[in-house]
């Protein structure tokens, strides 16, 4: 092997090497890179199942209220009736009273 035959060989193996090196530094960033999207997308993943969950809670606590307030509703409804009902009962009587005084 002749002094040219060794100087091509040793740079072609510090090309391949220079090469090697490159590519895994490139791969190392990307690949820090894809960890870094990846625990961002579980990390939102995380939060969107707790924003689901929370937002379960309070729709289950608007249809609780509305149930109440339904019921609310009815009762002060029923009792208004009633007093309505009263209120016509009494006027009758006070107007049949006034017919037949006069």
């Amino acid at each position: 092997m002749g002094t040219l035959d060794l100087f091509v060989l040793w740079s072609f193996v510090l090309s391949w090497a220079g090469f090697l090196i490159l590519t895994a530094v490139i791969v190392g960033f990307t690949l820090s890179v894809f960890q870094d999207k990846v625990t961002e997308g579980l990390r939102a993943r995380a939060e969107a199942s707790a924003n689901a969950e929370w937002l379960e809670q309070t729709m289950n606590s608007v249809r609780e209220i509305e149930s109440e307030l339904d019921y609310k509703v009815e009762e002060r409804t029923r009792a208004l009736e009633d007093k309505t009902r009263s209120i016509r009962a009494h006027k009758k009587k006070v107007e049949e009273a006034l017919h037949f005084a006069n």
